[in-house]
């Protein structure tokens, strides 16, 4: 279960900093 979130949590840094990157 923790594992999941760590996953989720992951995914949603890289997505912030490809939105950061691209403004």
């Amino acid at each position: 279960m923790q594992e999941k979130w760590n996953l989720l949590c992951n995914v949603f840094i890289l997505l912030q900093a490809e939105i950061s990157l691209n403004k």
